[in-house]
């Protein structure tokens, strides 16, 4: 990546680092925020549960996917690639996803079960907030089993940056102030929820979170358009030097640039929030 002239802005904030000083390094060689590039994954609908569920839930958990850097389908299967399949069921008051995801030549890659509470009414009736969470879950768990094993085991000894005692997600700079901040209060409350230690003053975090949205204006997007959007983030120590960097590249509905993100907000910051929790040892 070629040296970036971004200025870093903060709100109502303390002093910040100054323009990048260096390029970005590779994400092969930082572990905090390793995620693959080039490897595809098929997601199948679920089986043995409510149509109403299972079909949108394939749809979401390759959306997450995509939006984590990782190439997926919930359509076509991708030639030599991977395949994500399971089963759902409800019971105790949870619903429940189990996932196999195996690699092109039908071998058991990884496996595991992610849950979450819902109403066996909003569960047949395959109710959104109930999708997200089990989407978000699996999604998070595909990728990780992805990242290659010698990233995971230079993360797990802790070959990365220090930890941080303080985080601070600044502006996200961008072509329009709404879907900007949207992504600034999503990644902020996400990070909150995985227990990861926020401030709010920028001048006492030693992790700093940066971004920046490319996503052209469109006249009128009509109904059923997208919009190309690039996002990308950057990690900082208190010094302003970059320890991590991920880029999103997918297509959002209508024109986020006019109207915002919404929800999808959520959706397109968890894998950075997922990841960077992970890295400090918040979940």
């Amino acid at each position: 990546m070629a040296a970036l002239a971004l200025l870093l802005l903060a709100a109502a904030c303390g002093p910040v680092p100054t323009p990048f000083k260096q390029a970005a390094p590779d994400r092969a060689a930082n572990p905090l925020l390793a995620l693959p590039d080039s490897v595809g994954v098929t997601v199948a609908p679920a089986q043995a549960g409510p149509p109403a569920l299972t079909g949108p839930l394939a749809d979401r958990t390759a959306e997450r996917l995509r939006w984590a850097g990782v190439p997926a389908s919930s359509g076509p299967a991708l030639t030599g690639g991977y395949l994500l399949e399971g089963a759902v069921d409800w019971r105790a008051g949870a619903a429940a996803y189990v996932w196999r995801l195996s690699d092109p030549t039908g071998e058991t890659v990884e496996t595991g079960r992610v849950q979450a509470d819902a109403q066996r009414a909003a569960f047949d009736a395959g109710d959104d907030a109930v999708i997200a969470a089990l989407a978000a879950e699996a999604s998070a768990a595909v990728s990780r089993a992805l990242t290659p094993a010698s990233l995971r085991a230079a993360a797990a000894a802790d070959q990365g940056p220090a930890r941080p005692e303080a985080v601070h997600v600044m502006e996200v700079e961008g072509p329009a102030a709404r879907p900007a901040r949207e992504l600034q209060r999503a990644l902020t409350a996400l990070l909150d929820d995985l227990g990861a230690p926020l401030t709010d003053d920028a001048a006492e975090a030693t992790l700093l979170i940066q971004g920046r949205l490319d996503a052209a204006p469109t006249r009128d997007p009509g109904d059923g358009a997208s919009t190309p959007v690039t996002i990308e983030w950057w990690l900082l120590d208190a010094d302003g030097a970059v320890v991590g960097s991920l880029i999103q590249n997918n297509a959002a509905p209508g024109d986020p640039v006019r109207d915002g993100f919404g929800p999808l907000a959520y959706d397109i910051a968890y894998p950075v929030a997922d990841a960077v929790a992970r890295s400090l040892g918040s979940q």
